[in-house]
């Protein structure tokens, strides 16, 4: 039974369960910006020490990808999640007993190895599953899961890691990726695909396809944007004297701008141009961030935050939903290199922060990512669809 068959035999349950695998390795990622102080004092390090776990994360996530793919081919989609979150949950468990800034990056490269499989695994999932008539809409659907993911960790992790309980942030991810785990062994794996395509042929033809590259370039400046250097913005505010819970439920609102944005876009996602929503993205991140380069203060980072959601809404659905389609022949290679492409933006954008963040320059590093965004917003905006 492949997965369309699956997919028709379990209802939305499949869909369901992915979904929620996508929404904890949203969490998993989200939960260490708002705590690097707390972190840090916890584990008697600099907060640079603490934030080269987050570049570390993103490389580990990003190198996973096309071995995940290879994977996948394989095995399929569900026991490659399966297999994910297994290792997910000692990642989480190894991050919360953690006792130096070692084992904490030993428990983030194997959250990001593991995490590094379910977004790619959802999206051929869903490209392979949902009628492209509907995949815009179910797309739409997972980016708002995720971002349900992103809110509730920012706002957990503010919480807790106002309070020095931040070792139980992980605690909680470890049970609930468990649970998310024992769900996924209802859902039916059916057999093993019987012809993978090689792996190298689908690579070759994805990176020679100039579209595709396009579109992976394009994902790249986007991640360094809005998962690297965006993951700044509640130590940026709390340097300025707000107090880190302050700063974290209030970045927490870009979450919650995904959310609703996503949503308010679907009844016209066949209708606007898929050059108007990257511009809209692309001028919704300059704003934002020339917003907090001028000046960080919680009205500034509330304003950027709920900017942010909005372009990752607009722009990240649309870029999405070009890869799954250009890359149809060859999903499974084809999403993995769009992820990986994602990730080792946010890691170059987090190892940038990481090192402004020693030194306090937050307004430059802001000035240069809204730079950034115009190229960003300029290149989409000139892309025929």
């Amino acid at each position: 039974m492949d997965d369309a068959a699956r997919a028709r035999a379990g209802g939305g349950s499949a869909i369901a369960v992915i979904m929620a695998a996508s929404l904890l390795s949203m969490f998993d990622r989200s939960t260490m910006p708002p705590m690097l102080e707390a972190m840090a004092d916890g584990l008697g390090a600099s907060i640079g020490q603490i934030g080269a776990a987050l570049t570390v994360f993103s490389i580990a996530y990003a190198a996973s990808q096309l071995p995940w793919s290879i994977a996948s081919a394989r095995l399929g989609q569900v026991r490659v999640l399966r297999i994910a979150l297994a290792i997910g949950v000692v990642g989480a468990i190894v991050t919360a007993v953690a006792i130096d800034p070692v084992l904490l990056w030993g428990g983030r490269i194997l959250a990001g190895v593991a995490l590094g499989a379910i977004m790619p695994a959802a999206l051929v999932y869903v490209g392979d599953t949902v009628a492209i008539a509907t995949r815009s809409r179910t797309l739409a659907n997972l980016a708002t899961v995720s971002s349900l993911g992103m809110t509730a960790a920012v706002v957990v992790a503010s919480v807790l890691g106002s309070i020095g309980a931040w070792r139980w942030v992980f605690i909680i991810t470890a049970v609930a990726e468990t649970t998310v785990l024992v769900l996924l062994l209802r859902v039916p794996a059916g057999a093993r695909p019987s012809n993978p395509r090689p792996f190298l042929a689908s690579l070759g033809r994805v990176l020679t396809d100039r579209w595709v590259v396009l579109v992976l370039v394009l994902v790249a400046i986007e991640g360094a944007m809005l998962f690297g250097v965006m993951g700044y913005l509640p130590t940026a505010l709390s340097s300025e004297g707000a107090a880190p819970l302050v700063a974290g439920i209030v970045t927490g609102l870009y979450g919650v701008a995904v959310i609703v944005t996503a949503q308010l876009m679907k009844p016209a996602l066949h209708r606007v141009p898929p050059w108007a929503l990257l511009a809209v993205g692309g001028g919704a991140i300059i704003v934002a961030f020339t917003t907090v380069a001028i000046s960080t203060t919680i009205v500034t980072v509330l304003v950027a935050s709920g900017l942010l959601g909005v372009a990752w809404a607009a722009g990240h659905t649309q870029l999405q939903h070009w890869v799954t389609d250009a890359v149809s022949r060859d999903r499974p290679v084809g999403t993995a290199a769009f992820s990986t492409s994602l990730w080792l933006g946010g890691a170059g954008g987090a190892a940038v922060g990481a090192a402004v963040a020693v030194g306090g320059s937050f307004p430059a590093l802001f000035a240069a990512t809204a730079a950034l965004a115009v190229v960003f917003a300029t290149v989409g905006a000139m892309v025929p669809a």
